[in-house]
């Protein structure tokens, strides 16, 4: 991971994993269960050209909706990655809440990369279909950055 920094709010720091530009394309929030697909994914795009800024929320209540926002401002994109499934999901409050909020920032559809609606199944080969991986959150990254 060559430039990819998680910021955690509410921890007042910022972790590093590589060097510390600026990220000028894409924010991706994500939940602590999509930790590993969000970060490979944005370790993946960071080779392609592309800068991604990782926001680990921490905590769903209270949500801190001003680290995600100033986010969207540094950024103009989103994309918000989480385990439970895309419809109703926290993805959905969290995209809710930076379009009311940083609407006149965003210059792409917000982006949502949840699980496929059905049970989750038991054996590993089917739970891997249905949770989004790292390419999925890639090909949203991809697609809100117009590539």
């Amino acid at each position: 991971m060559t430039a990819t920094t998680i910021a955690r709010p509410g921890r007042n720091e910022l972790c590093h994993c590589g060097s510390g530009r600026k990220y000028k394309h894409c924010c991706l929030e994500k939940d602590n269960a999509a930790a590993s697909a969000a970060l490979k994914a944005a370790a993946e795009a960071e080779q392609q050209g592309v800068s991604v800024e990782v926001i680990d929320p921490r905590t769903l209540q209270p949500l801190d909706e001003e680290a995600l926002v100033s986010s969207v401002k540094k950024t103009n994109r989103a994309v918000v990655a989480h385990e439970a499934v895309t419809r109703m999901g926290f993805g959905a409050e969290v995209a809710a809440v930076l379009q009311y909020q940083a609407f006149d920032w965003l210059d792409a559809p917000i982006e949502r990369v949840g699980a496929k609606f059905a049970p989750l199944p038991f054996a590993p080969v089917m739970e891997q279909f249905v949770v989004p991986g790292p390419d999925d959150v890639l090909d949203a990254i991809r697609r809100t950055v117009g590539r």
